[in-house]
């Protein structure tokens, strides 16, 4: 009964230190990255793939938005958003030495 009763605990507190995406975040020099969770339905229809092919998070450099399935676990929301923060990043560097 201990062991269930702390393994839970530890596991309440793994997640807890999973928190929310922020909404945004700047990247300096007034680049400003918008986060949006959406369904995998709607990453398929901009993405105009099928949702079966859906992706946990893409960055879109055209409305400088990064968007995130909300239907993965939190763990995983945080991957995609990591991975596709260093895309906008990229990007961002880019326009700073004239290209894109």
């Amino acid at each position: 009964m201990q062991l269930s009763r702390r393994l839970r605990q530890k596991q309440r507190e793994r997640k807890a230190r999973l928190g929310r995406l922020p909404k945004s975040i700047h990247l300096g020099r007034g680049y400003l990255v918008k986060i949006e969770i959406i369904t995998p339905t709607q990453i398929a229809e901009i993405l105009e793939i099928e949702e079966k092919d859906a992706v946990a998070g893409f960055w879109d450099d055209d409305d400088w938005v990064i968007y995130i399935d909300g239907s993965v676990s939190r763990k995983r929301q945080w991957e995609a958003y990591f991975h596709e923060l260093i895309h906008a990043v990229h990007d961002t560097a880019e326009l700073n030495r004239g290209g894109i």
